[in-house]
């Protein structure tokens, strides 16, 4: 999971493992789940924010990728979302 800090060149990596739990009455596993990130998503909801508001200025996506450290790709599905 990436977060976003004020220096953009040296962003925070944390590894996080969404543990997942066995229901004892029907053997199924579920996910937890965390306040940072969105079930099966690897990108922290306050980059996702912080892209989402450099979106609104007049800036090309290429840019806002280079400056949050993301790929284009993440840019755009954020943008669609």
């Amino acid at each position: 999971m990436r977060i976003i800090t004020a220096d953009a060149s040296k962003p925070i990596t944390i590894k996080l493992r969404k543990q997942r739990i066995p229901c004892n009455a029907c053997l199924k596993r579920s996910m937890a789940q965390f306040s940072l990130v969105n079930k099966y998503c690897h990108i922290s909801n306050a980059s996702k924010r912080k892209v989402l508001a450099a979106l609104t200025e007049d800036r090309s996506m290429t840019s806002i990728a280079r400056k949050h450290n993301l790929s284009v790709n993440t840019v755009q599905r954020v943008l669609e979302s």
